[in-house]
Order: C-alpha cells, then sequence, then structure tokens
C-alpha cells in the first residue's frame, strides 16, 4: 500500500518539479563548471586550497593523525590558527565520512562541495513545500536560492557553499507565530546555531535576518488583543508554553540552552584570537564591501546580464573603477526581477496565506537591505559594526546568500 502511494501520480506530481528543478540546476551551475570528469576543483587557488587544507586537517584530527583542531601546524608559532578564519566544523564531518569511505583528499573535497547542493536544495524544498506552496512554486523557490545568480559570484569561496540552516530556521521562525509551538522555537535556534558553524559569516547574517523577522512577523500575524502586534509574541510564547506537555517544557528549553552554549563555545577561539592578535576591521575597509545602488546590478557571470552591465552598456560610466567589484555582484536575476514587479500587481490574487508570507519576506529583504545599503559614506550598519565581535567581519555584501531565502518565498 505504501508502495503504491509512492508511486501513486499524486506523488509523482509533487515530487518530480522538484527533481527537474534540482537536476537541471545541479548540471548547468555545479557539473559543467568542474570540467569532463570532474577533473576542477572548486574555488580559486587561494580559498579552494585552504579548505580542503581545513577540512582535511579535521579528517586528520578525527582519525587520531593530529593532536588538536584548533592549533593547526601554520603560521608557527601561533597558536589557534583555525580560529583566523572558517573552521568549517558544520559541514566537516561530511567530509570526513566520504574521506572515509576511500576516495583521496581532492576527491573527497568535490564530494563535499556537491554535497552542499543537494542539501541546500532539499532545505529549501522542504521549507517551501511545508509552507504549502505548490510543486512548481517550490521548485523555482528552491531552484532560486540553491543555484542563483549570487551564489555563482561566490563559487571562488567554497566555505560559503553550505547554506541549509538558512531556510530551515527562517521556516521554523516563521512556523512559530503560525503554530506555537517550544519545539519549533527550539528549531529555529538549532538550525541558526548549526548554520553558525557551517560558516561564520552566513551564520551571523542569518540572525540579523532572524532579528528582523521576530520584529516583522508580529505585525504579519499579530495578536487579537488591542495593538496586536505587539502582543503577537508575548502571547504566543504563552500558547506555546501551555499547548506543551511537562516532557517539552523541560526538553525544548534545556536543547535551546545547550544551542546557544554550542554557538558560545564556537565563538571562544575567535574572540581569544581577536583579543590576543589585535584582528579586527576598520570602518574604512568594512564599508568598501556594503552594497551601493550600483551592487544590485552586478552579475559579471551572467551572459545574459552582461549586455546592460558589461563593456559598451549604458551603465558601464556608473559602474566604472568600482572598489571589490568581485564581491558586489548581487543582482539576483532578470527572471526574478520580472515577477518581482509582477507580483506588486497581483499579489491580491495569491491565497491569504501564502500572501501574508510573501509580503512578509519581502518586508524582511527591503529592511535588511536597508541596514546594509552604503548611500554616500552613510550606513545604518555602522551602529551594528560597533558591536561586539562584528569588527572581524569584513565582506558583508555576502548578506544575498542569506537574503536569497525570503526572496525564493516571494519567487513561489
Amino acid at each position: 500500500m505504501n508502495l503504491k502511494k509512492l508511486f501513486s501520480f499524486e506523488a509523482l506530481s509533487r515530487f518530480l518539479p522538484l527533481g527537474i528543478a534540482f537536476l537541471l540546476g545541479f548540471w548547468l551551475v555545479v557539473i559543467r563548471p568542474l570540467g569532463p570528469h570532474l577533473s576542477q576543483l572548486p574555488g580559486d587557488l587561494g580559498d579552494g586550497r585552504f579548505n580542503n587544507y581545513v577540512l582535511e586537517h579535521f579528517y586528520r584530527w578525527v582519525s587520531g593523525q593530529e593532536p588538536d583542531f584548533w592549533n593547526a601546524p601554520f603560521f608557527t608559532p601561533y597558536t589557534d590558527t583555525i580560529a583566523f578564519s572558517d573552521n568549517l566544523l558544520g559541514s566537516a564531518p561530511f567530509y570526513a565520512l566520504i574521506r572515509g569511505m576511500g576516495l583521496d583528499r581532492e576527491s573527497a573535497f568535490q564530494g563535499w562541495y556537491l554535497l552542499s547542493f543537494l542539501l541546500n536544495y532539499t532545505a529549501a524544498a522542504f521549507a517551501l513545500t511545508r509552507m504549502k506552496f505548490k510543486p512548481w512554486s517550490a521548485a523555482l523557490g528552491a531552484f532560486f536560492f540553491t543555484f542563483g545568480l549570487p551564489v555563482l559570484a561566490q563559487e571562488n569561496h567554497a566555505q560559503l557553499a553550505y547554506r541549509f540552516g538558512v531556510p530551515l530556521a527562517c521556516y521554523f521562525l516563521w512556523k512559530f507565530f503560525q503554530q506555537p509551538r517550544l519545539k519549533t522555537l527550539f528549531g529555529a535556534a538549532f538550525w541558526t546555531v548549526w548554520q553558525l558553524y557551517l560558516s561564520i559569516y552566513l551564520g551571523i547574517l542569518l540572525g540579523m535576518l532572524l532579528a528582523v523577522m521576530l520584529v516583522l512577523l508580529p505585525f504579519f500575524y499579530p495578536s487579537h488583543r488591542r495593538w496586536g502586534a505587539f502582543w503577537s509574541l508575548p502571547d504566543r510564547l504563552r500558547e506555546a508554553w501551555h499547548a506543551a506537555r511537562i516532557r517539552e517544557r523541560i526538553g525544548a528549553p534545556v536543547l535551546t540552552g545547550a544551542s546557544v552554549l554550542a554557538a558560545v563555545l564556537l565563538m571562544l577561539p575567535y574572540l581569544g584570537a581577536t583579543r590576543t592578535y589585535g584582528f579586527f576591521r576598520g570602518w574604512d575597509e568594512v564599508s568598501l564591501t556594503l552594497p551601493h545602488w550600483q551592487s544590485y546590478l552586478l552579475a559579471d557571470n551572467s551572459l545574459i546580464w552582461q549586455w546592460v552591465t558589461g563593456r559598451g552598456s549604458f551603465l558601464e560610466p556608473y559602474l566604472t573603477d568600482f572598489p571589490l567589484r568581485h564581491e558586489h555582484q548581487l543582482f539576483p536575476g532578470f527572471a526574478l526581477l520580472i515577477l518581482l514587479f509582477a507580483g506588486l500587481f497581483l499579489w491580491r490574487r495569491a491565497e491569504p496565506a501564502h500572501r501574508r508570507a510573501a509580503l512578509a519576506a519581502l518586508a524582511a529583504v527591503a529592511v535588511l537591505m536597508t541596514v546594509t545599503f552604503l548611500w554616500d559614506d552613510f550606513s545604518l550598519y555602522r551602529y551594528i559594526w560597533k558591536l561586539p565581535g562584528m569588527k572581524s567581519l569584513r565582506s558583508v555584501t555576502r548578506v544575498q546568500l542569506v537574503l536569497m531565502f525570503p526572496l525564493s518565498v516571494y519567487l513561489a
């Protein structure tokens, strides 16, 4: 009976669009750039070899060939050298498993890279499907999140490949305002911390997105009381507490606290390295990576879009001598741009639940874009930059890799 359901027309119509979209993106965006017979390695000569080194160092550590993970044997006599950059602890176990199957260092690195796209797509497709979007809509949104142009712009930085915590954390926070449960709140915390372990950059930027969503969602899912938006979060916390059984009342706070503790333990080596070696980014350096209006028009890896921003185009005078141009490739895609404007006119025709989710997602994108935007040497992000630990982040333009999920919700 279960096999009949699995291969029924309803099941095929649900999963076929998701499978087609993934295979198309996986072939065009991932497999083809790696060359015939997977003869190429992901990333450039700098980040590519660095990531492969960190992953191999983790494998050697868990297999007993290295005595310590954080004190990798480079930059001697400096200590805590892994804390100088990304640690990849959230995804390194996948590499270790592949490596343990007998693959050599480079092949395992390729396998680790390929797996990231499968996990990113699965997480986005799961979140959009659970939000009750139709199969083709969920496939389109998951395709954009996994294979969109901003992802292509960062393909040299393999440490940014793993992003599956983003859609899952956003989904569980959204679900909490739909159906308040303590375990749902724990789910949001768990996937946020895992994303922090996958990538320090993306984990912190995801935290910023979730903070914005936590402020905005009460206005889209208000309480029934007067001034409902201001009572929405307390009322849902109260409702979640009353709906929980004893085991959940104990387990969810304990597990959430354990997730927070895991995040603190991850950050301790970085705080120690910052204090010991004085690592921080000055505002002049950070401001070079804050998005400008030109940033959202750049997509040098797109053969279709180059006629707008490339040489000889009417926008070329505004884009010449653009500092760190390779970090400002934030154009989301012409198809998304068309659907974005179409949605502004057609949003009333959507189902109420989808309309509310789409508008909340678009509002979160607008707020975070505004916060990180640089206009004539002024940016609201400067106030965030002053917070403890934030001065170590340089490439703020990578926020687009996080914003791609709320954009995929609107797209769906």
